[in-house]
Order: C-alpha cells, then structure tokens, then sequence
C-alpha cells in the first residue's frame, strides 16, 4: 500500500530493472525471445546460443521471484496463466526480457 512519502513505482522499477532493453530482448549469452508478447496464458520462451539445460527465473517489477525451472527444449514453452495480469521479467543466464501478461 502506497504511503505518502514512500518512493513512488517508477523509481523502484528503475533501481531493479536499470540496463534493461526496454523494446526487445536484452542480449548476453545469446538473445533471449519470448513470444507471444503479451500472453494469455503459455509463454514461448527461445535463447540462440542455448545449451541442453538452462534455468529460467521469472520476476516481477519489485524483483520477487516468483517462478523458477529448467528450459529443456528450444522453443520452451512455460505456463504463465496462475500470474495476474502485468509486468514481468524472466531470465535466464545473463539475458533478461521483459513480458507482459494479459
């Protein structure tokens, strides 16, 4: 709950997603893909580069965690259907995306 005084979302959401690409994949080890973006439900999820087992960690704008687990296959497809509606991150190795859930 927003108090007066407290720090406002968009400076928070800048102190933990600062260097993210805003308008497409951010590169590192390889491009990291999500698609369809936004999504209703499945999360199509693609790293160039990817190697037999990488994790995945999914966040929200406050940097919580709130998925976890392995990309098997390339494209992976992961269920994002139990989060609500909003912004989220997911990142795998040093690559990070942006999704949104609709």
């Amino acid at each position: 709950m927003f108090k007066y005084g407290d720090r406002d979302c968009d400076e928070v959401y800048e102190e933990w997603h600062n260097g993210i690409e805003e308008d497409g994949p951010s590169t590192g080890s390889g491009t990291l893909t999500v698609y369809p973006n936004p999504t209703h439900g499945i999360l199509n999820v693609g790293l160039s580069h990817c190697g037999s087992r990488l994790e995945y960690r999914i966040t929200n704008l406050m940097g919580q965690t709130l998925m976890m687990g392995t990309i098997h296959e390339e494209p992976q497809q992961i269920n994002v259907s139990n989060l609500p509606q909003g912004m989220y991150f997911i990142s795998i190795g040093d690559a990070t995306c942006k999704f949104v859930v609709r």
